[in-house]
């Protein structure tokens, strides 16, 4: 059974510094999944609920809510976590066992798998002439990452640990409505004015001009290209031929009926 409202559950759980915590809240998703747009899309929200004294951009959006695996040592006393009294945190990573609030972000594999491949390739971090079909079939991010990702989240939400999934696609249709309801899992009223504002700030349009003010950040400055792309629904069948979509389609079919994917 999901549980609804995080912050009145685990009010009392200590946060740890070094290390995630029962507290903890993780955003998580395969990456080029719309994970950073939910994660930006959060950050507005508290912000703008709790009034902070701080505008959401590239720089600020990692201390309000901290990629774990970037940081050594997490912060513990963020601006969320001391208005929330848990820490909101971003992970790419796959389930383990100190995982157990989540909201993970789930993107229809063709898609993911193509906006991974085509971000990788153009900073540098596979082989450029390693082919979408190789990247898919042979590379541990293609086909082989985006099923253990998906399935070992999913393992743990059917025996019951407080994770819920959304699609990417539904965030994409209709941003105010999933929105809503992740507000809602997190345990904060849903105000519309607040959302409202919130999805005006973190459209695709403002994280692009954001990026690109803010290209000294550290971790866009690793990066040849910028990270903010389309976002497009549908990709992956209009690039990949139709023995690569077959394929995938056929290894990935318990998981595509389960996350309520077409065949």
């Amino acid at each position: 059974m999901i549980l609804r409202g995080f912050r009145k559950k685990f009010l009392s759980d200590s946060v740890s510094v070094n290390a995630p915590c029962s507290s903890d809240v993780f955003l998580a998703s395969y990456p080029k999944s719309g994970n950073t747009w939910l994660r930006f899309l959060v950050a507005n929200y508290f912000v703008k609920y709790f009034e902070l004294p701080i505008s959401v951009n590239w720089f600020t959006v990692q201390g309000l809510i901290p990629d774990a695996q970037v940081y050594r040592s997490l912060p513990s006393d963020d601006l969320i976590s001391i208005n929330c009294g848990y820490r909101l945190l971003k992970t790419h990573a796959n389930f383990s066992p100190r995982m157990k609030r989540a909201v993970v972000l789930v993107r229809e594999p063709e898609d993911a798998m193509l906006s991974c491949y085509k971000y990788f390739r153009l900073n540098g971090k596979i082989q450029p002439e390693l082919s979408l079909k190789q990247f898919v079939t042979e590379h541990p991010l293609g086909l082989a990452g985006w099923k253990a990702h998906t399935d070992g989240w999913l393992g743990q939400y059917r025996i019951g640990s407080v994770i819920r999934f959304y699609r990417f696609e539904d965030l994409r249709q209709n941003t105010f409505k999933t929105m809503s309801e992740v507000i809602d899992l997190l345990g904060l009223e849903v105000r519309e004015d607040i959302l409202t504002t919130t999805v005006e700030a973190s459209s695709l349009e403002a994280m692009a001009r954001s990026e690109k003010m803010h290209r000294s950040n550290a971790a866009l400055n690793l990066q040849q290209e910028r990270f903010v792309g389309r976002a497009k629904v549908g990709g992956g069948a209009e690039v990949m031929d139709d023995n690569l979509i077959s394929l995938i389609r056929q290894r990935t079919a318990n998981l595509r009926n389960v996350l309520g994917y077409s065949q």
